[in-house]
């Protein structure tokens, strides 16, 4: 059996030798306890005494036991000098087997440690078994294998006991899904599969292409032929993804193993494929990951052109508004000319009605001669204009306005939409949901629609605009206000498309109820947060928390303790930041003459103090393909990196490299997910530098901020979105930065200007977490209620906060601050006002 390489050399180096300590790390680690001490009592010699603190002090670090030859001088320095023993007269090579062994076993009882072996070398095996149905990286299978076994307080083995462990689940995991395929499947699922290899006739494509190859690409432009072709490709990836998901099903595997195997088909050859055992498996995990990418591609295209026609429908009916008050204009002055000279009129029978010098006869003739006055006709004439200008005020004609640019934009846009609405499959979190209803009749109907078509959805006004046509039923306005309503339901996560990645049921993300109800205590454990078990008590604690840090800050605004903030005349607050003592500027030159550094003379000095570049391995992980050159690897990333395409670089630098290994990078190894590990690395070196002091305010806490950037989008992308404010009239995306004090860019993410920043606080938090050394907090004299027993405070409450993140508004959500708290960060949000 051939066993995974799971970490490449460096990294196998790191893990098989003891860590590297600071002076204070030293301090920690390789204090002496007391019995211990008693121990080292009953030693004769020195070198047992030597072996033994040290093992403890790296077993203490790392939850794991190094070979003897593998310990550092000074670390020997170290400890020689706490016992009070000549470095000198220490030989590690009479330090005898039996006396490492013996010393082990009492540096494990020492901390309750378990031995690998036995009972936790199976409970290992089971947790292997777990973790490959979730993952299939092997380095993340260790990685997690790693924590669980410190976490469940049994000792770390040898790298290599690992790898085997984790080879054999691998491949015994693999087996298990090859047999089910066997068992399970049909001979009509086994020929859809293999068809997939078929080649298209020229007439499809234009060219001579495989069947498969026709599903890996998906246009994500907003242009209507995209939107056709995506649409072609989703009716038949749908006949085929039901006709297979039974098998899919039987094989009960996680989204991440399926995105890995799916991964490979859209990065290999046909060929490759085809020679692969498992090509069935790898067919089955691409078709249901393509088909549920595709329905995400939909949706995006459907939320895009819905709010694309809505806003050209609001932009169509106020330049409809133009055009119909310049027609009332008219009809204004005539009505304010006819007011104004039938104003004396009215005055003159007011004056003749009222008098007391004229008799009954001489008024009669008065009101008989202005009655007959031929201005009363005219002004008559008016009054249907009058009441039509009363019945189309402004707002209301508005409305009506907009429902008939809903009208006129309605055919184009069921060009785009009709067919999204026809085939995409929606579900919702209520079955009797009146716009989902109305979708089934839509689909059902195949968008042919009549008077029948349910109208509860709609509001009062739609359905009276509705019905306000010869016929009864206006169908085109029908079909955008349908669009509009599911547009809307979608982001209120009322309709959701289960077969897909991103816009299931908000409960399809979370763990089933039965397994939590099943596993709470063990799911619970995994997670860490087993302190959480007694929530009410931690509640009751938060609360108390909160309501006296609410009445210590505002106390101290109250009476001006606080210098910083100070209460304008109008009741709300004015926040004064405090000067910085001004230092004087550095004399030093950091930077070179020229100004100017090649990104290729950037990217191999960096390359050469972090090794980034190892972190560029092959997106198969079974087992482990060279690293490509570096010189290809700077060219991959400069190419994409500076917007020149591969292509472009294969020419100018045709003599050091060719376009297949350029492809071969870009394909294979230039990933996100290897980028951001290419990147740690670099961050780990700046998290290391010494200069770290410099820009730190406080030497245990660590700061970090994050914020989006906008660009516009030069193509007319479904990733991108309206922002009237940064882009005017054009669309754009927001690139979401993190960064720490010390100035390392340490996550980055893309999405649409119309998302929200607050849903992707979490996702850089969690990937940067440096080890930090936790202190004990300060402790306060609190008047606490009876209620707040001294044993329902959380322990984790002993130890200072040691991180902090900052954003600005888009970024604040409850669910931040709730998880930032489970988290150990504290979450400070900058608010705009704050009135008391």
């Amino acid at each position: 059996m051939r066993i995974i390489d799971i970490l490449n050399f460096s990294e196998t180096k790191e893990f098989e030798n003891p860590p590297i300590f600071s002076y204070q790390q030293r301090k920690v680690f390789f204090e002496i306890s007391v019995g211990l001490k008693k121990k080292l009592n009953e030693f004769v010699s020195p070198v047992n005494d030597v072996g033994l603190v040290t093992q403890m002090g790296y077993f203490k670090a790392c939850g794991r036991f190094f070979r003897v030859n593998t310990f550092h001088e000074n670390d020997l320095l170290y400890v020689c000098r706490i016992l009070k023993i000549k470095r000198e007269a220490i030989d590690l090579s009479s330090y005898a087997s039996s006396s490492i062994a013996r010393h082990r076993e009492m540096v494990l009882q020492e901390f309750g440690i378990h031995r690998f072996a036995g009972l936790y070398r199976k409970l290992t095996l089971e947790e292997a078994n777990h973790l490959a149905t979730k993952q299939f990286s092997p380095a993340s299978i260790f990685r997690s294998l790693c924590d669980y076994l410190r976490s469940q307080g049994i000792e770390v083995p040898s790298y290599n006991t690992l790898a085997v462990i984790i080879t054999q689940t691998l491949q015994s995991f693999e087996k298990i899904l090859l047999e089910r395929i066997i068992t399970y499947s049909t001979s009509g699922q086994i020929a859809a599969l293999d068809s997939l290899f078929d080649k298209l006739p020229d007439e499809v494509l234009g060219r001579n292409t495989y069947k498969i190859s026709r599903y890996k690409t998906m246009v994500e432009l907003m242009k209507l032929s995209a939107i056709r072709e995506n649409m072609i490709k989703l009716k038949e990836l749908k006949e085929l993804y039901h006709l297979l998901i039974g098998l899919i099903n039987s094989l009960k595997l996680s989204d991440e193993l399926i995105e890995y195997y799916a991964n490979y088909v859209l990065s290999a050859h046909v060929f490759q494929i085809q020679q692969r055992n498992q090509k069935h498996l790898f067919l089955l995990c691409f078709i249901k990951h393509q088909y549920h990418y595709l329905n995400d591609v939909m949706i995006q295209t459907f939320m895009s052109t819905t709010q694309q026609t809505l806003r050209q429908a609001d932009n169509r009916k106020k330049e409809l508004l133009l055009e119909w008050q310049a027609e009332i204009q008219i009809t204004q002055a005539e009505i304010f000319l006819a007011i104004l000279a039938e104003a004396p009129l009215v005055k003159l029978l007011q004056d003749t009605a009222f008098s007391l010098e004229k008799t009954m006869e001489e008024k009669f003739k008065i009101f008989m001669e202005i009655i007959k006055n031929p201005q009363h006709n005219e002004f008559l004439k008016l009054v249907p204009a009058v009441e039509k200008l009363y019945k189309e005020s402004t707002k209301a004609q508005e409305n009506k306005l907009l429902y008939q640019a809903m009208t006129e934009k309605s055919r184009a846009f069921q060009l785009r939409i009709s067919e999204m609405l026809k085939y995409v499959e929606f579900t919702a979190t209520e079955p009797d949901d009146k716009v989902l209803l109305a979708l089934k009749f839509y689909q059902k109907k195949q968008g042919v629609l009549n008077a029948n078509a349910p109208i509860e959805f709609l509001n009062r006004e739609e359905r009276k605009q509705i019905k306000e046509v010869f016929n009864g039923f206006n169908e085109p306005l029908y079909k955008v206000l349908l669009a509009k309503h599911v547009h809307k339901s979608i982001k209120s996560g009322k309709i959701n498309v289960g077969v897909s990645h991103q816009f299931k049921a908000f409960e399809d993300y979370m763990i089933p109820q039965d397994e939590w109800n099943k596993n709470t205590e063990s799911l619970m454990e995994r997670a860490g947060i087993n302190y959480l078990k007694d929530w009410e008590s931690i509640c009751k604690n938060l609360e108390y928390k909160l309501t006296h840090q609410f009445n210590q800050t505002f106390g101290a605004i109250n009476k001006g303790v606080n210098p910083y903030v100070k209460k304008r005349k109008n009741n709300t607050l004015q926040f004064l930041t405090p000067k910085k003592p001004i230092t004087s500027p550095a004399t030093i030159e950091l930077y070179p003459s020229e100004l100017y550094v090649s990104i290729f003379e950037v990217l191999h000095t960096v390359n050469l103090h972090t090794e980034f570049t190892k972190k560029l391995t092959h997106k198969m992980e079974e087992y482990r393909r060279e690293i490509m050159p570096n010189i290809v690897n700077f060219a991959t990333i400069i190419g994409w990196g500076c917007n020149l395409g591969i292509g472009l670089m294969a020419k100018k630098a045709k003599k050091d490299m060719t376009l297949a290994e350029l492809e071969k990078t870009s394909n294979w190894h230039i990933t996100s997910k290897n980028l951001l590990e290419a990147n740690d690395k670099i961050v780990a070196l700046l998290d290391a530098m010494p200069i770290n002091v410099v820009f730190k305010e406080e030497e245990n806490l660590l700061r970090s901020a994050s914020d989006g950037q906008k660009f516009m989008m030069a193509l007319n992308s479904i990733h991108a979105n309206y922002s009237s404010k940064y882009f005017g009239k054009e669309k754009g995306i927001i690139i979401y930065s993190f960064i720490s004090e010390h100035y390392p860019l340490t996550y980055t993410t893309t999405f649409s200007a119309g998302d929200f920043e607050a849903w992707y606080i979490i996702d850089g938090l969690l990937h940067y977490q440096p080890i930090l050394t936790q202190i004990p907090k300060k402790k306060e004299k609190l008047d606490k209620p009876d209620k707040v027993e001294e044993n329902q405070e959380n322990q984790e409450d002993d130890l200072e906060t040691n991180r902090l993140h900052s954003t600005d508004q888009h970024g604040i959500s409850f669910i931040n601050s709730a998880l930032c708290y489970l988290m150990k960060v504290e979450f400070q949000r900058q608010r705009p006002t704050v009135k008391i």
